[in-house]
């Protein structure tokens, strides 16, 4: 071929064109962060459309369609600058794909010959995960309908979801390898041989040791060895090893057997061989245990393989994977296609190739036919929890020609010299890293010389003792550092990116330090379904469902869709106190004015039109169509990039809607009744434009490819949170094999001290724990090289990194101490600033607003409903109230208001609330009163249905209860009485409940109230106050029915002792009575503000946490749904 001078000129530097004249079978360009790596691909492209190949015989393959579409772009400008039109035309039918579309394509042509169906439509990645939970509920359920013996074994032993998580985890693993779910196999069988050998060689260390001097460890360690060597003969023979009790007698032997390393170095190398042989053992007989839980997560693993298939052909559909596994087998069992398909494309160009997985770089390797072209990084691997593997990069730059950018076109010098300082630090990649070159020409912020381009920001979290604590003291002094950014015109919100390893309990920390800021940020957070635009979007799903929904209604109409007014609210519910909310919004003319009318007009409209539209529409459209009726799209178009967000969130559960329906044919009601399913998916919020003017949180994974002027590395002081499966799978050889660690049901209840792993699992979680850690590095990697102007590393004075993020520490230098009084380091040339701050100064930086409220995203206030004729501008007076009631309303309003006027149920309430807390108060209540007996027990027992080890746990508790000082207390009495009632008229306002007992003499009562916590209380020291309201109303009741004095005390019945108490005299009753009084009132005319900031004894078991209240909690609230009483 005549080589011509190029008529497509693109500006490469000479690494570049080194990489793009590269010729060879297999090259692999080993593009560095910031280095171009597109512009490669673009140039090396068009060079082959030069040399005269057709447009038609390349193939680019990325990692995502957005980068497929920015390839393509830049490929048809370049054509068109030079004139070529006809070719530039053609880029849109180019074969310019991700690998799934790539696949998608190539099975359009061949669907006959892999047997698919040619109108079969692809799933999309929610529609997959719906189809596959209904696929594996039928996987579990046909193993058990047919009495698959190793399956029932499993799921005697671990609950179903758990089960099912597994199974599910394991084939994606399986698919993803190019391996076939339907041979999955478990770990080989430990074998009488195997037994046999570990016993003799037990004997030889025995032996050896019998030659050194005489010492109790000599002894001691002999006859541990000995004890070993014979446990484990007694099942060398027969079927021994398939004896589970057999099994869990040698493992209790062998958990007691050890060989201590004390004496002269010669007696310590063999002790220490001869321990090394007691583990071997160990997880030998751990192997042998875990066999039937291997074998059947092999076996629904290959059911669930058949029932998934068979609901996606029932479907007429198929998921990315098989897009992948149909072409692999056209490529390896039809040979004419394979070879046609390798004969057209004469180059393929594969982007982020270090991100590929071992069925994908099959895929590619066997469709190049001259030449396949690796781009990719394998510094900026991470992708590990999506099954990618690193070692097809290693393997292909093995064999391939490789080429090498290091010219960084991204980053300052000063952030690239961090950069090439800390990750040549022998503690990271050391010797491998290649050193990073600045070159860029100019930068995207206006930055002055004096203001440091890298910084470290150290919180110091004054009086707080939790990891939470050191999160918010962290995102309160980087919102600080972000505000002090803005105001000075450095730069503006959206050139800023706050990322971390994680986002779960953290983003919301951010977002609400940077609000108090006034500045806007949209998260990643994979939370969607508790965010309150979503939250409040399922409930508008179910009042279009059915209008007689209570529930829903009072979600709807308070939160962010209705902001109907507290009063507003509270006059419909009571003018509906039987007929339902639907019955009062009908009517709504008759006790609402104003914007509270205006709102329940609009959202009444919308809900009838919507309900005449089901079944005409798609659902989601129906959706829609309610939300922009109300007004809902406009309010939040009004909310900046909160708004927005919000926005994008409804639009994507209206397409979760539509897709669910699309699959089941059973509308909204069939969506509603998956919501649980979905909700256990992870499924990410919605993105959003780039154009919005908002501070990005993200998790580093979801920055990879994209870069910010300003990046905020945050948990640098934090650990590393590795996954410690439960069972892994070994996909190096042709066929997979399951590998289980050992379940704690398996164990029938023995205490093994250190439950030895399985030698299968042993060996794979050592290898993923090496992958997993160096993971790690490449993630920090990622982090540091997405800054363009400058980075910073932020944490908590004091905090204890993991192990990636340590070194990265200490190669810069940094001393982590609160008092330490570094305040800079050096990272070669370049000086970086070390700041410890206190979040104080952060929160006085910035004034607080007021506090937010439902209905409101932003904090504004929702208007109160205008005092009309009728409508009383007074709150309503609570004509009866509860202790328990006045002591949420303390704790605060807004949760009195959730659970007392609205009378919203805690959807997890029933979690603290045990059925056996509930078995406990009446066994101590009949305790109380002398008459608890062994046929009451056995009457509780029956009526309850509770376990032999829950009977034997109630009689101890009762026991301990009767030796007690409560108890002898209680016989000082008169009379004691058990569920006592309580009726006081405080005004108009009857304050009535039941006290657990009363016990009266002529002048003085002692009431007990019994608390049941199966956990310790996370602050004890906090009872006096936390019960306080309830006791005295409890003693007030007594003190005016002609007690002179009344002792009230909180039993602590799980621990067996009194929490807290309190003595009170009739002098004390008209300061008692006022007290009450003053709270009745101040629930009178209160508007039931929420908290400013989330607190765990208010906000937890609250029934508005996550839903109508404005207040954020931690995704799953330490003890959420656990209620006091």
């Amino acid at each position: 071929m005549v080589r011509r001078e190029p008529c497509v000129r693109i500006s490469l530097s000479d690494e570049q064109r080194a990489a793009v004249e590269a010729d060879a079978p297999r090259v692999v360009v080993s593009a560095g962060a910031g280095a171009g790596k597109t512009r490669v691909l673009t140039a090396r492209f068009l060079r082959r459309i030069e040399e005269g190949c057709d447009l038609e015989r390349i193939a680019a393959v990325t990692f995502t369609e957005k980068a497929a579409g920015e390839l393509k772009r830049r490929i048809r400008e370049a054509l068109h600058e030079e004139g070529r039109k006809d070719d530039a035309r053609r880029v849109p039918d180019a074969w310019v794909a991700t690998i799934h579309g790539l696949c998608r394509r190539i099975l359009r042509e061949h669907a006959l010959e892999v047997g698919m169906d040619p109108e079969a439509r692809v799933l999309s990645q929610h529609e997959a995960l719906m189809l596959a939970s209904e696929a594996m509920e039928s996987a579990i359920q046909a193993c058990v309908d047919e009495q698959e013996e190793d399956v029932l074994f499993l799921l005697d032993k671990k609950d179903i979801g758990t089960v099912a998580k597994w199974a599910k985890t394991a084939y994606d693993q399986i698919v993803a390898a190019g391996l076939d779910p339907l041979r999955a196999e478990p770990q080989p069988p430990v074998t009488p041989a195997d037994a046999r050998g570990l016993a003799r060689r037990l004997r030889e260390s025995a032996e050896k040791m019998s030659g050194f001097k005489q010492t109790a460890t000599r002894d001691s360690n002999i006859e541990s060895l000995q004890r070993a060597a014979q446990a484990l003969e007694a099942v060398s023979e027969g079927t021994a090893l398939q004896d589970l009790d057999r099994l869990l007698d040698v493992l209790e032997t062998l958990a007691t057997c050890s060989s201590a390393a004390r004496g002269c170095e010669e007696f310590k190398e063999a002790a220490q061989r001869a321990q090394q042989t007691l583990d071997e053992a160990k997880a030998m007989i751990a192997q042998a245990l875990v066999a039937p839980v291997e074998r059947g997560i092999a076996r629904l693993v290959a059911r669930f393989s058949e029932e998934y298939a068979k609901a996606k052909r029932s479907a007429a559909a198929m998921d990315f994977e098989d897009l992948q596994t149909y072409v692999a087998c056209l490529l390896t069992e039809n040979q004419i296609a394979a070879r046609e398909l390798r004969e057209r494309f004469e180059e393929v160009l594969v982007d982020e190739f270090q991100d590929t997985n071992r069925l994908q770089s099959r895929i590619v390797s066997a469709l190049a036919g001259r030449c396949l072209v690796a781009v990719g990084d394998k510094r900026q691997s991470i992708y590990r929890f999506r099954f990618a593997d690193v070692g097809v990069f290693d393997e292909l730059a093995s064999t391939g020609l490789v080429r090498t950018l290091t010219e960084n076109r991204r980053s300052h010098p000063d952030v690239l010299e961090v950069v090439n300082h800390v990750f040549g630090d022998p503690r990271l990649f050391g010797p491998s890293h290649d050193h990073l070159r600045a070159v860029r020409q100019e930068g995207r912020l206006d930055w002055p010389d004096e203001e440091p381009r890298v910084r470290v920001l150290l919180a110091i979290a004054e009086g707080g003792t939790t990891a939470d604590d050191a999160r918010r003291a962290e995102a309160e002094v980087v919102a600080e550092e972000i505000s002090r950014l803005c105001e000075s015109g450095l730069a503006r919100p959206s050139d800023i990116a706050i990322l971390s390893r994680q986002l779960v309990n953290r983003a919301r920390m951010f977002e609400e330090a940077l609000r108090r800021r006034g500045i806007e940020s949209v998260s990643t957070a994979s939370d969607f379904f508790s965010t309150a635009e979503v939250a409040d979007g399922v409930m508008l799903l179910r009042v279009i469902d059915n209008v007689w929904d209570d529930e829903a209604w009072v979600h709807v109409l308070a939160g962010t869709i209705g902001g109907v007014s507290p009063s507003g609210l509270a006059r419909l519910r009571a003018a509906s106190p039987k007929d339902g909310l639907w019955r009062a919004i009908l009517d709504a003319e008759a006790v609402l004015s104003g914007h509270d009318l205006e709102r329940v007009r609009l959202l009444r409209g919308a809900v009838k039109a919507a309900r005449s539209r089901r079944g005409l529409l798609p659902p989601g459209d129906v959706l829609v169509d309610a939300l922009r009726r109300s007004g809902h799209d406009a309010a939040l178009r009004d909310r900046g990039a909160a708004g927005a967000r919000a926005w994008a969130n409804l639009l994507l559960l209206a397409r979760l809607v539509d897709e669910s329906d699309q699959l089941t044919g059973r509308g909204m009601r069939g969506f509603l009744a998956e919501l649980k399913e979905l909700e256990s998916l992870g499924i990410g919020q919605a993105p959003v434009g780039e154009d919005v003017e908002a501070v990005r949180i993200m998790t580093i994974h979801a920055a990879k490819g994209l870069e910010f002027p300003v990046v905020f590395v945050v948990g640098m002081t934090e650990g590393e949170n590795a996954e410690n499966r439960s069972v892994l799978v070994d996909c190096t050889g042709d066929t997979a094999r399951i590998a289980s660690a050992l379940p704690e049901g398996l164990l029938g209840g023995r205490e093994i001290k250190k439950n030895p792993k399985p030698r299968g699992i042993a060996r794979l979680a050592e290898n993923e724990a090496a992958a997993q850690a160096e993971e790690e590095k490449r993630l920090l990697y990622v982090a540091f090289t997405r800054a363009q102007e400058a980075l910073y590393l932020t944490g908590a004075a004091g905090g204890g990194p993991g192990p990636a993020r340590a070194a990265v520490l200490e190669a810069l230098g940094v001393e982590r101490a609160v008092d330490s009084e570094q305040e800079a380091v050096k990272a070669g040339g370049v000086t970086i600033p070390v700041v410890r701050r206190a979040p104080a100064e952060a929160i006085a930086a910035s004034a607080t607003p007021e506090a937010a409220v439902p209905g409101s995203a932003r904090g504004e206030r929702v208007p109160e409903a205008d005092a009309g004729e009728g409508v009383p501008s007074r709150g309503f007076v609570p004509r009866r109230l509860s202790p328990s009631a006045l002591e949420d309303f303390e704790l605060c309003p807004y949760r009195y208001y959730a659970s007392h006027v609205l009378k919203l149920s805690n959807p997890a309430a029933g979690e603290g609330a045990t059925a056996f807390g509930t078995v406990v108060h009446e066994a101590l209540r009949s305790a109380a009163t002398g008459t608890w007996s062994e046929e009451r027990l056995e009457a509780l027992a029956r009526r309850h249905a509770i376990s032999e080890e829950d009977l034997a746990r109630l009689r101890e508790l009762v026991e301990v209860f009767q030796e007690s000082e409560t108890a002898s207390a209680l016989d000082a009495y008169d009379r004691v009485s058990t569920e006592a009632p309580l009726s006081m008229v405080l005004g108009e306002t009857l304050v009535s409940g039941r006290m657990d007992v009363l016990a009266r003499s002529a002048e003085s009562a002692l009431i007990v109230d019994f608390k049941w916590h199966e956990k310790e209380p996370a602050k004890p020291e906090l009872d006096q106050e936390r019960y306080r309201r309830q006791m005295a109303c409890y003693a007030l009741a007594a003190l005016k029915s002609g007690a002179r004095t009344a002792r009230a005390l909180v039993y602590e019945a799980a621990r067996g002792r009194i929490s807290t108490e309190w003595e009170f005299t009739a002098t004390d009753a008209p300061g008692l009575e006022a007290e009450l009084q003053g709270l009745i009132e101040r629930i009178t005319m209160s508007d039931f503000r929420p908290l400013e900031k989330y607190e765990h004894e208010a906000c937890v078991g609250c029934p508005a946490l996550g839903g109508l209240c404005s207040v954020r909690g931690p995704k799953r609230a330490d003890g959420a749904g656990h209620t006091r009483r």
